[in-house]
């Protein structure tokens, strides 16, 4: 009988934890499997991937984004990012990153579980849509388009990975039916930001507006940045 699929925030990574060194292995193995999930070139070893691990527990821990993690008993077999905008430009809208299975859990419905756990935790934090960008080639876009997502947008040739090698970025989204209006999210999760950089940077004046977008800001879509290896 197939163990049943877990999915939840992990809510945070502590250095050198199990957790870490989870995610830390199935993001290696994802990606010397040929996923696309921020390693380009691989394949890429484990003290690599480790300092990539940090970062997204920094941004955990600055509210910068939520990871989502998929376990079948004991066994961590996925996960995912939802990544804010700090921007009141664009805080109403999310990206989804990094989307993976482990190569020997495909096919086992891990990458659906996951994907629909960011959508209804985008929804619930009052987000009304989620993009995310997927590398060319692929064949990936029927799987978001059975989930609700459509292409928006298509960067031809954006991708070399070789001579004679060049694939192009996909840009899908999906339309939520939020929970709590955005401006209000915005609101509640920037304070949370605040007190979480004041205390990081030991200043106890809370940062101007200004100073708050400036240090985080919009980010832009790169080449590092592909949900993939859902199957």
């Amino acid at each position: 009988m197939a163990s049943q699929i877990t999915v939840a925030d992990i809510g945070g990574i502590e250095p050198g934890s199990t957790l870490s060194t989870e995610i830390a292995r199935c993001w290696m193995d994802v990606a010397n499997a040929g996923g696309a999930v921020g390693f380009p070139f691989t394949p890429v070893a484990m003290p690599v991937v480790q300092e990539a691990v940090q970062a997204l527990a920094t941004d955990i821990d600055l509210g910068r984004r939520t990871v989502i993690a998929a376990r079948m008993g004991e066994e961590l077999v996925g996960w995912v990012s939802v990544r804010f905008n700090d921007s009141a430009l664009t805080a109403h809208w999310a990206k989804i990153e990094r989307l993976q299975s482990h190569p020997t859990r495909r096919g086992e419905g891990i990458g659906t579980a996951l994907l629909s756990h960011a959508v209804e935790h985008a929804a619930s934090l009052g987000l009304e849509h989620l993009v995310l960008a997927v590398r060319g080639g692929e064949h990936l876009e029927p799987f978001y388009e059975r989930h609700g997502w459509h292409e928006v947008g298509r960067h031809v040739g954006a991708l070399r990975f070789a001579d004679n090698d060049d694939r192009d970025e996909v840009l899908m989204k999906i339309t939520l039916r939020s929970e709590q209006p955005a401006r209000q999210r915005h609101e509640l999760r920037g304070f949370r930001v605040g007190v979480r950089w004041r205390r990081f940077k030991t200043k106890w004046t809370r940062p101007s507006r200004n100073r708050y977008q400036a240090g985080f800001g919009c980010h832009r879509l790169d080449n590092a940045d592909r949900g993939l290896l859902v199957q």
